[in-house]
């Protein structure tokens, strides 16, 4: 039997967080139904490592599980750990095929199967293009033929028809998990990642989603997420579940379906998800309140900007208004409300970053949400992505700081009344009496701040 790993290479600069290789792990699985030994290993998985020992321990396992195969997908910012780890591989066995996909090759092919250690790139979605690939490989047969591919052949680079996208996504096995290097690692709730639908119909010109996606989006049966759900309630006892869709809130039947059949297995789950500032124009609040009932705590919303005339310029196709309406909503509901903003987006001035720490502000004392601020990044691909020297960082720094500063206070105020975090920070500190006095110092300058 043909031996396949499949990897998530870290990223030298980014922060890690520990959420499982979901795209990965439904391509093993899918790979497995059809007769693969296949492992999955997410080298990015946050720990104590160096990202220099991340790549010393992904070459460690590379030598000791002896694949045939090897699958690496990978974003813009882990393109040199994805080649550093292809070209180990070269090294340590000639005749292994590195295979190549995610969001940075689909978005810029050409470039990335060139790089030599790289010998075939498969674009969009990789479950059924995988299969079909090693099959052909397996057999000696011409990859030509293998729709939704590229590679290279006597210099020249071979790009084949389009695949379809998946419509069936039921058919796409779920039972997961246990591929998992170092599965005892990962906390139950970065187990807990469920997608249960792919694709999102806007088109933010800063984001990826429709690089893999092409803005159509395909859902799975209630029914199908159930059982996904009832697996990791028994297989894993996981009771923290993180809906990873783009908008699980594109279509709020479908939402208030998924809730009533949470409620009718008995399900008692926690569960979070995203959505658009613009939710309010079509979920009532019933449908909202329901959610709660269903294990609902927490929406993440992107906010992105308190200045309009930035949210125009990247088409996010929301008023800065509707935010606080969604916060109301929030409120009422009984559901947590995460934001996020990106800053330094084309256009960046000291008066619109003055609009959004203003606006920051405002919700921050009013409704007391958690926040996160990014730093705005091109990524290949996608409208932005060819820009460059967008603004002057440097001139905006003191503006930037004051954003993560107050982010920082904020989330610190809020999350201070839980308990829950609280008993976890002492733990984590109690050890260090420097870190825990730093701790206490924070948490009572957050009071003032916001």
């Amino acid at each position: 039997m043909k031996r396949v790993l499949l990897i998530s290479p870290p990223a030298r600069h980014q922060r890690p967080v520990d959420l499982i290789p979901i795209g990965l792990l439904s391509i093993a699985g899918y790979l497995r139904k059809h007769g693969y030994a296949v492992a999955v290993y997410n080298s990015c998985f946050p720990d104590q490592n160096s990202y220099d020992q991340k790549i010393d321990d992904t070459t460690s396992l590379i030598r000791k599980y002896a694949p045939d195969f090897i699958g690496i997908g990978f974003p813009s910012d882990a393109l040199d750990a994805a080649a550093t780890i292809a070209r180990t591989a070269k090294d340590l066995n000639r005749e292994v095929k590195v295979i190549v996909g995610g969001i940075h090759p689909t978005a810029k092919p050409r470039e990335t199967v060139r790089i030599p250690y790289f010998d075939f790139l498969i674009h969009g979605e990789g479950e059924i293009t995988t299969r079909e690939l090693l099959d052909a490989l397996i057999a000696r047969r011409n990859p030509e033929q293998i729709s939704g591919i590229s590679y290279r052949s006597n210099g020249i680079v071979i790009r084949t028809d389009p695949r379809p996208e998946i419509d069936e996504l039921d058919d796409i096995p779920f039972e997961n998990r246990d591929l998992l290097v170092d599965l005892d690692k990962y906390p139950k709730r970065a187990l807990g990642q469920i997608h249960t639908s792919r694709g999102c119909p806007y088109g933010c010109a800063y984001c990826s989603s429709s690089i893999i996606w092409k803005k159509k989006v395909r859902f799975r049966s209630v029914g199908n997420v159930m059982s996904e759900i009832a697996y990791l309630y028994s297989c894993y006892r996981v009771r923290d579940i993180n809906f990873a869709d783009d908008n699980l809130t594109l279509d709020q039947d479908r939402v208030a379906a998924i809730c009533e059949a949470i409620l009718e297995r008995k399900f008692r789950v926690n569960w979070r998800c995203c959505s658009r500032p613009d939710i309010h124009q079509h979920f009532s609040p019933a449908v909202l309140r329901l959610m709660r009932k269903a294990g609902c705590r927490q929406i993440c919303v992107g906010f992105e900007s308190g200045d309009q005339g930035l949210l125009d310029n990247v088409g996010r196709g929301v008023r800065v208004r509707e935010h606080e309406k969604v916060l109301e909503l929030m409120m009422h509901a009984g559901i947590r409300l995460h934001v996020d903003f990106i800053i330094g987006l084309p256009g960046e001035s000291k008066a619109t970053l003055d609009r959004t720490f203003r606006f920051m502000k405002r919700i921050g004392r009013r409704c007391r949400p958690t926040m996160s601020v990014a730093l705005f990044k091109p990524y290949p691909g996608t409208r932005l992505g060819a820009r460059k020297n967008l603004i002057d960082h440097a001139n905006l720094y003191p503006e930037f700081k004051k954003i993560f500063d107050l982010a920082e206070a904020c989330n610190i105020k809020k999350l201070s009344r839980d308990p829950v975090y609280v008993g976890r920070k002492l733990l984590d500190n109690i050890s260090a009496p420097k870190n825990l006095g730093v701790l206490i110092r924070s948490t009572l300058a957050s009071f003032k701040q916001t």
